[in-house]
């Protein structure tokens, strides 16, 4: 599977992402098949947060015997410095590994800074000081913070939602991560069950962005589906367009219709 470089953290990372968030609800022995046989398929970037549940657990036992071949992504909730050490143990223990390679502040309300009274940012430092995480990282849901998170300079990654049916600010956002030398995670990148076209859904983010998507998979044949899209990448032709189009006024609908 194609390898592109993670923004500036040294990482090769495959062009599609695992995102584990479907996997709670699959039994080890089924996410252990699943998680293998992505692995087996060249994906080598693994997305999971400390609050899924036992997302962590299964791709520790999963994957741990690869460990040094896959880039580990988790995330934590945590609210102040002594939770954040808390839950990094915990998730090191679950993904029975020693290091995070990325380590994401996930949707903070806030822009967590050096020396802030709660500590989280100065945590997670002494965190990278002990080699416990290789790079830290955040995760957001709204621009104004994410634009905010790249603009400091105190991340090596991004994780925001991206699909095709984006607005233009939010592919703007991964313009200015790959200006940044900051990695790009697309969460969301079916819009969040919105899209049906996983075709079209690849092929906007492939040839628009150097982001990574982070599919969330379940099922095989979701899998076997993006591992045939990156081993021939469908172009952006008339026809998906089209349906990328149709997605986004009945996106413009709905959103209309809330506003009501």
């Amino acid at each position: 599977m194609k390898l592109i470089p993670f923004g500036r953290t040294g990482l090769q990372a495959s062009v599609v992402g695992f995102g584990a968030i479907p996997i709670q609800r699959l039994s080890t022995d089924e996410s252990t098949k699943l998680l293998r046989k992505a692995y087996d398929a060249g994906i080598n970037l693994y997305d999971t947060a400390r609050n899924y549940t036992d997302s962590e657990e299964k791709i520790g036992a999963a994957l741990s015997h690869v460990r040094k071949d896959i880039i580990l992504a988790t995330k934590t909730h945590a609210s102040d410095g002594d939770e954040l050490r808390s839950e990094l143990e915990t998730s090191l223990r679950n993904l029975r590994t020693d290091y995070i390679d990325l380590y994401q502040l996930h949707n903070p309300g806030f822009m967590p800074r050096p020396g802030d009274k709660n500590g989280v940012y100065d945590a997670a430092v002494e965190a990278k000081k002990a080699g416990k995480i290789r790079h830290i990282c955040i995760s957001y849901h709204k621009l104004d913070l994410a634009n905010e998170a790249v603009e400091s300079g105190l991340y090596d990654s991004l994780q925001f939602p991206l699909s095709c049916i984006s607005s233009d600010e939010d592919f703007s956002l991964a313009k200015k991560c790959e200006d940044a030398g900051m990695g790009f995670l697309a969460m969301k990148a079916m819009a969040g069950g919105l899209l049906t076209n996983s075709k079209a859904a690849f092929a906007a983010l492939y040839h628009k962005t150097k982001a990574i998507p982070i599919w969330g998979m379940q099922h095989e044949w979701e899998l076997d589906e993006f591992i045939a899209y990156e081993k021939n990448p469908p172009a952006l032709d008339d026809a998906l367009l089209a349906d990328i189009e149709k997605k986004n006024k009945e996106k413009a609908e709905q959103q209309g219709q809330e506003t009501l």
